[in-house]
């Protein structure tokens, strides 16, 4: 609720951001949309097909880039409202500036460990998969492709527990890490030791923080889903129009009270208000 009270005394201003980032995105999308057009309206051919596949990768990579400046500024705005001074957009873009590199290490640093380790959970089911691509490729009998099946079927269930149980284990212990370049003014490797140490101390308080969370936020996407629709009887186009608004105010609001959560949990279980670095206006 303080994260919420947080967002909601400054909505117009998380709105404007995220409308700010949400502009910027879709023009690298249509630009880089233009370009495949283009690549594919004269035919597929290798030439295309990798000027297709660069221009996918490079557009990832620029929205990828941008992600440390939406954050900082999420994570600056709300220390921002935490403490006395007034929310400024330009202060937190520029907060989010100044600690860019670092906020782009850890997030590209958490991207490689969900990688390594999702990647080793994965690998068991290497061999089923290639297994049943050799078998249905020959002339096998109809049991020797089922027992492939089979065996591909019972291999995913474990796969399947254990990216539960790896994620269950990885989200909690790195749920400060972002934060905590704007909290602590820490390097990349710094934030996710300390974020690591921090998810070790409170695991099941942040367990219970998200699940809660994500109750919550799933009921307000019920509700959005409920008015669209009402207002979808009246009218396709209104419904449709309606449907848009409330998706991205709701969008909005509950992209900042994600990243507002991370700071106020910090404040009440891990560091207080004395180390949040209000006076620096991060």
């Amino acid at each position: 609720m303080d994260s919420f009270e947080v967002v909601k005394d400054n909505y117009l201003k998380f709105l404007l951001i995220y409308l700010f980032m949400g502009v910027v995105s879709v023009v690298v999308v249509l630009v880089f949309a233009v370009i495949v057009f283009l690549g594919l309206s004269g035919g597929l051919s290798i030439g295309n097909i990798w000027l297709i596949a660069v221009t996918v990768a490079a557009g990832l990579i620029i929205l990828l880039l941008m992600s440390p400046l939406w954050a900082g500024a999420y994570y600056s705005m709300v220390l921002q409202g935490l403490g006395a001074k007034r929310v400024s957009i330009f202060d937190a873009l520029g907060a989010a500036r100044r600690r860019y590199s670092s906020l782009l290490l850890v997030m590209f640093l958490q991207m490689v460990i969900y990688l390594v380790i999702f990647g080793a959970i994965l690998s068991p089911l290497i061999g089923p998969v290639f297994g049943l691509m050799k078998v249905s490729g020959s002339t096998s009998i109809a049991s020797a492709i089922a027992g492939q099946i089979l065996k591909l079927l019972l291999i995913g269930t474990l796969v399947f527990v254990g990216l539960l149980i790896g994620a269950l284990v990885l989200v909690p212990l790195l749920y400060e890490a972002t934060a905590l370049v704007m909290i602590e003014d820490l390097g990349g490797v710094d934030a996710i030791r300390r974020s690591i140490e921090i998810g070790r101390e409170n695991f099941w308080k942040i367990v219970w923080l998200m699940t809660v969370f994500g109750l919550v936020v799933g009921m307000i996407y019920v509700v959005e889903w409920i008015v669209t629709a009402a207002f979808g009887v009246t009218g396709p186009v209104l419904g449709v129009v309606v449907g848009a608004v409330l998706s991205v105010l709701v969008a909005s609001f509950i992209a900042a009270w994600s990243y507002a959560l991370q700071i106020v949990f910090y404040r009440e279980f891990v560091g207080g208000r004395k180390r949040l670095g209000l006076a620096k206006g991060r």
